[in-house]
């Protein structure tokens, strides 16, 4: 691995910069999550600390700067959970800039109440425990090692050098030497930390992507795209419910491509799949169009269902679907009456849904389209509750 390579890996974690790019919002959004967290404990233990200042060590100005401390990661708390929503409107460019530069806000500020402990608040004492919370300002967020380096040297520089101002040259030289010793270990554990915390990220949205592929398939008709028979079918029969629910009329329309054996043994079977893709599309275009769910049930076979909104608005349907796929006007030299591809519709409306099983108005639906096969095709039928019998739709 050439140099170059090395630092571009080493820069974005072990992976490429597109990938790391395309998920750095998500793990921004892990830090603010990080920093609400800590904000909430560093109120409680703020007013702790301040409290041992206040009466043990009698320091008002140590109390007075612990209370503030306090006070702003309370104040800090509670913007981060008013503008987090927010962050889930604007681009991810816009979002990703916005935490880094409020997650960097909040490591300088950190840092620099860290140097204060260790140096002017220490006197002329070793600065060990302030030091060594380096380390933790440098590990607990997930970032791009560069950030941390913006963050962390030139904070240690700022810390060598108040250090060696305020304090004798041997306790001086111990600090410089635990403070370079805390830097690398730091930067050491955050890489590792961060990438592992990018790799989760990442496997988190292929999952998901994964399941959402997955639910697709298992809910479309792979040749179409429309819903395929189970979720058709499941459709139906939310809407079924629905409208038992709060009265209102049902409607359920089954259509079948007439000759289409024929059809597909005179042109091939790849013609008679782009046949039902184009009859598919035209449907599905219908039903959106028309606020109607609509789907392929197997073979040549539709089905349309929808809640009834105006009266006699399932004949209209039927009709001009009937219409619309003559007016494609492909040819069909194979059919037995007209030479262009046609269909026939079998309809199901009724006013009482809940008086019905879903099974049986499919079945009353399908009764009502082999009416209209038995009767020479290209036309409509439906089921009429009233009589309980079928009639020609004219």
């Amino acid at each position: 691995m050439s140099l170059k390579n090395f630092l571009t890996k080493w820069r974005y974690l072990g992976f490429d910069k597109e990938t790391a790019e395309k998920y750095r919002t998500e793990m921004y959004i892990s830090n603010l999550k990080i920093v609400q967290q800590i904000c909430l404990i560093l109120v409680f233990v703020m007013l702790a600390v301040a409290l041992f200042f206040n009466y043990y060590e009698s320091n008002q100005m140590k109390t007075a700067l612990t209370v503030v401390n306090a006070l702003i990661s309370l104040l800090l708390y509670f913007i981060i959970s008013r503008q987090f929503p927010r962050l889930q409107e604007v681009s991810n460019d816009k979002a990703a800039n916005f935490l880094n530069s409020l997650v960097f806000f909040i490591s300088y500020y950190s840092c620099f109440y860290l140097i204060y402990l260790g140096t002017f608040a220490a006197k002329n004492n070793l600065a060990v425990n302030a030091i060594w919370m380096l380390m933790f300002v440098q590990i607990i967020f997930n970032r791009f090692p560069w950030q941390n380096i913006l963050v962390v040297f030139p904070c240690a520089i700022i810390f060598i050098f108040c250090s060696h101002f305020l304090k004798d040259m041997d306790k001086a030289t111990y600090d410089t030497f635990h403070t370079f010793i805390v830097v690398i270990i730091g930067l050491f554990i955050s890489w590792n930390k961060s990438r592992m915390n990018l790799q989760n990220i990442i496997s988190s949205a292929l999952l998901k992507q994964a399941n959402y592929t997955l639910y697709h398939t298992s809910m479309t008709d792979e040749l179409t795209g429309m819903s395929n028979r189970r979720q058709t079918f499941k459709k139906l029969s939310k809407i079924q419910k629905s409208c038992s629910q709060n009265n209102k009329p049902l409607t359920c329309l089954v259509m079948d491509v007439d000759n289409f054996k024929n059809y597909n043994d005179f042109y091939g079977h790849p013609a008679g799949d782009r046949l039902l893709r184009q009859i598919g599309h035209m449907l599905s275009q219908y039903a959106e169009a028309n606020g109607i769910e609509a789907g392929r049930i197997g073979g040549e076979e539709f089905m349309a269902v929808w809640a009834e909104t105006e009266e006699n608005k399932g004949e209209k349907v039927a009709n001009e679907l009937r219409l619309a796929v003559a007016a494609l006007n492909i040819s069909h030299a194979a059919a037995e009456a007209a030479k262009i591809v046609t269909i026939s519709v079998g309809l199901f409306a009724v006013k009482l849904p809940n008086e019905y099983k879903t099974e049986t108005i499919y079945a009353l639906a399908d009764n009502a389209l082999y009416k209209a096969k038995a009767y020479g095709r290209n036309c409509c039928w439906k089921y009429c509750a009233a009589s309980n019998s079928f009639i020609a739709i004219q």
